[in-house]
C-alpha cells in the first residue's frame, strides 16, 4: 500500500494538462502497468482487489440548517490511492464551462461567467455522486479511456463504494463529471443552439441568455433523465434579466457579485454567539474566531471590504 502521509493528501497535477487520449489510462492493458501508475507493488493491487469494499468509512454528516448526509470515505492507508487517482484524472483537460476540481477555478468563478444582467437558470442535479452508478464509470473507463475490461473493471472495485461514486473521496468530483460527461456536453450543446452560456460546478448547472424560459428547462430535464439522472424539483430557479440572483453561494445584484444573504446571517450569528461567549476562559477556545475570521476572508474574495474586516478581527482577538 501507498505510505501514509501525515500531511494532508493533495491532488497533485505537477502543472500537466494534456487530452484524453494522452492520459496514462488510455488504451491501458497491463496489469503490472496499472500497478505502477497508481504507484503499487502488483501483489498489492492484487491484495486490494480482493477486498476493495471494506475499505471505506460510512457515517452520516450532519449540518446545520441542511438534511443529513450519508458520506463514504475511503479509510486513512486507502486515501493515497484515491488522490493518485484523483491526480492523474484531473491532468486531462476539460471543457470551458466546468468550474469545480480546476486549479484557478471556483464557485466564485463559476458566479462570475454569469454576471451582468442576463435571465438565469440554475438547477441542481439530485444524489449526484449516488446516481453516477457502476454502469457510468465503466463505460467512461471503457468507452473513452479504452482500458481493457479488466482495466475498467479493477478502476471501478478501486474507485466505487456500493457501486457508485463515494460521496466523501478526493476523486470524487473529476470522476463524477467524466462519467457523466455526454450528459454536460449535451446540455452545453442545448445552451449553445439557443445563444446560452452553460456553467458547471459539481451538480450544479448554471445557464445565463435571453431564451430561457420553462421550455428550455423542459429540454434540460429530458436530456438529463435520459442519461439516468434527476433534476432536483426543489432547486430550480428561473430568474429574470432584473432579479438579484444566487450562483453557487454568490449573489448577483445588479449584474455584480455580492455576499450572498445567507452568508450575512451566518456571520451574523456567528459573532452574537462569540461576543457572548468570548470572556468565559471554558467556551473561548479558538475554534469559533478561526470560523469567523475564515467566513470573513471567504466573503472578502467576493466583496474587498471584508478582507479588512477578517484582518482587524484576526488582530483584535489575536488570531494568527
Amino acid at each position: 500500500m501507498i505510505k501514509k502521509k501525515k500531511s494532508k493528501l493533495k491532488i497533485r497535477t505537477n502543472g500537466k494538462i494534456y487530452r484524453l487520449q494522452d492520459s496514462p489510462f488510455y488504451k491501458l492493458t497491463s496489469k503490472k502497468r496499472f500497478a505502477s501508475l497508481l504507484n503499487l507493488e502488483y501483489d498489492q493491487l492484487k491484495q486490494l482487489l480482493s477486498n476493495s469494499d471494506s475499505k471505506f468509512e460510512k457515517f452520516t454528516q450532519v449540518k446545520e440548517g441542511k438534511k443529513p448526509r450519508a458520506i463514504q470515505k475511503p479509510i486513512t492507508s486507502f486515501a493515497p490511492l484515491h488522490c493518485r487517482i484523483a491526480s492523474l484524472l484531473c491532468r486531462i483537460g476539460t471543457p470551458e464551462y466546468l468550474h469545480s476540481g480546476k486549479k484557478g477555478r471556483s464557485n466564485l468563478s463559476n458566479a462570475q461567467s454569469h454576471s451582468g444582467k442576463h435571465k438565469l437558470l440554475a438547477v441542481d442535479i439530485e444524489s449526484f455522486f449516488e446516481s453516477t452508478s457502476h454502469e457510468k464509470v465503466y463505460s467512461f473507463f471503457r468507452g473513452h479511456l479504452k482500458c481493457s475490461s479488466d482495466i475498467a473493471d479493477a478502476l471501478c472495485k478501486l474507485c466505487l463504494c456500493d457501486s457508485h461514486i463515494p460521496t466523501g473521496s478526493q476523486l470524487s468530483m473529476p470522476l463524477a463529471y467524466w462519467a457523466n460527461s455526454n450528459m454536460f456536453n449535451e446540455l452545453d450543446m442545448l445552451a449553445t443552439k439557443h445563444r446560452v452560456k452553460m456553467s458547471v460546478y459539481v451538480d450544479d448547472v448554471v445557464f445565463s441568455g435571453e431564451q430561457l424560459n420553462k421550455l428550455f428547462l423542459s429540454t434540460v430535464k429530458k436530456i438529463c433523465a435520459r442519461y439516468g439522472m434527476t433534476v432536483h424539483p426543489d432547486k430550480i430557479r428561473l430568474y429574470n434579466k432584473e432579479q438579484p440572483k444566487v450562483v453557487t453561494g454568490v449573489a448577483i445584484i445588479g449584474g455584480e457579485l455580492k455576499v450572498d444573504h445567507k452568508q450575512h446571517k451566518l456571520l451574523e450569528n456567528d459573532l452574537k454567539l462569540w461576543n457572548a461567549c468570548k470572556e468565559d476562559p471554558i467556551a473561548s477556545d479558538l475554534s469559533l474566531p478561526r470560523k469567523i475570521s475564515g467566513r470573513l476572508s471567504a466573503m472578502g474574495s467576493v466583496e474587498k471590504e471584508y478582507l479588512d474586516r477578517a484582518r482587524s478581527f484576526r488582530k483584535k482577538n489575536s488570531i494568527r
